[in-house]
């Protein structure tokens, strides 16, 4: 038998740049932040920085294109946030009241 994902709550979309502190590789930090908001977030990895993202985890990596990207993108009016991963971690508890 297979267990069928459902998605439920709000649909984050996300991008990361390098790695990301604490996790082998950036599928296991998306999958940290679906079961840590269960029910609540929906979050989406993406490959590349585009307006439906809506934060860039960058640990360090501030020279990579798509921090450089992103931060073109909030010069001109854009709404992607850019965090680390645990100021991430943090603006999501208080946003869904996480414990």
């Amino acid at each position: 038998l297979f267990n069928i994902y459902n998605p439920t709550g709000e649909r984050v979309y996300i991008a990361i740049t390098g790695g990301v502190y604490g996790f082998s590789n950036k599928s296991e930090f998306i999958s940290y932040i679906n079961s840590r908001y269960s029910g609540k977030v929906n979050a989406m990895l993406m490959n590349s920085v585009t307006r439906e993202v809506n934060y860039l985890v960058a640990d360090g990596d501030t020279s990579s294109n798509k921090y450089k990207k992103a931060s073109k993108m909030i010069e001109n009016g854009g709404s992607i946030q850019i965090f680390d991963s645990s100021s991430l971690i943090e603006y999501l508890d208080k946003k869904y009241n996480a414990q």
